[in-house]
């Protein structure tokens, strides 16, 4: 257990250093901005210190897929089906932790794929104030109250899942194009800030 919970520290931790750090060294303007949608933010860097990364490093061992969203599921009549499963767990190909599948679904509910390649996401800057939506549907809605009431119903940490899925944001926010890359940017900032508050 305690090599697995090193695993977790090194796939939350280290990965989100080393790709905040990524997206900093190109694209430092909006890590100065002080407020995301009117709530006021701290530098990523002072948000970081405060994530609690002992207690998401407990992560629960199981057959994992690694990258959990609808466009990697498939519904037939009577199965789901998934596709593109992740190789590893930082390293570790039996198992993975299941709150990194709970939290990349939870992901993909706030933001569709499908109206990021319509470019229905906005960044807009007003003073020291910046901006952020995304078109959502109201099915996306529905969805999230319903999965947030079966994740509490099934005993899991739903303010874990929430800030791991900040730190999804953060952690891909360096791998996508512009303007996208600042969306993610900004929406994992204001996420990890608000969910960290809740955490205390």
């Amino acid at each position: 257990k305690r090599l697995f919970y090193t695993k977790c520290n090194s796939f939350y931790k280290l990965k989100t250093n080393k790709r905040i750090n990524s997206y900093l060294s190109k694209n430092s303007f909006y890590d100065k901005i002080k407020f995301i949608n009117n709530q006021k933010v701290d530098k990523i860097k002072n948000i970081l210190k405060k994530v609690p990364w002992k207690k998401l490093s407990k992560g629960v061992p199981v057959r994992f897929h690694g990258d959990l969203h609808f466009e990697n599921i498939l519904k037939t009549k009577n199965h789901f089906i998934f596709l593109d499963w992740r190789q590893d767990f930082n390293k570790e190909k039996k198992y993975g932790d299941i709150y990194y599948d709970l939290s990349k679904l939870m992901h993909g509910i706030f933001v569709s794929h499908k109206e990021v390649h319509k470019n229905n996401f906005k960044v807009m800057k007003k003073g020291k104030n910046v901006s952020i939506s995304i078109k959502r549907n109201k099915e996306l809605i529905i969805a999230e109250e319903l999965f947030k009431k079966w994740l509490i119903k099934n005993n899991y940490d739903l303010n874990k899942v929430m800030i791991l899925t900040a730190l999804i944001y953060l952690n891909i926010c360096s791998l996508h194009h512009f303007p996208y890359n600042n969306f993610l940017f900004l929406l994992g900032k204001k996420m990890l800030e608000e969910n960290l508050s809740n955490d205390s």
